[in-house]
């Protein structure tokens, strides 16, 4: 099943496989990582209980030009190979 919710696809598989999503603006593949919670394989890519999710929304909210801007320049250095 494709779903699209605010510029990105979901594809789940409705079994609980793990499955690579295409990227919307890129032309790459992204394999996701999965953690099993009672039996179900989920994926957790903005969980607040990691230290860096918590850090990066912390920095999204408190300082959002700061933020656009940083997140801008470092998607430019890596996309300008």
């Amino acid at each position: 099943m494709l779903k699209h919710a605010s510029n990105e696809y979901i594809l789940t598989d409705n079994i609980g496989g793990r499955i690579s999503v295409p990227l919307e603006w890129q032309s790459g593949i992204k394999t996701l990582e999965y953690e099993t919670v009672n039996g179900v394989l989920i994926s957790r890519s903005k969980d607040q209980a990691e230290l860096l999710n918590h850090a990066v929304l912390f920095a999204e909210t408190r300082f959002p030009c700061s933020f656009h801007a940083a997140k801008w320049v470092a998607v430019k250095l890596v996309t300008s190979g």
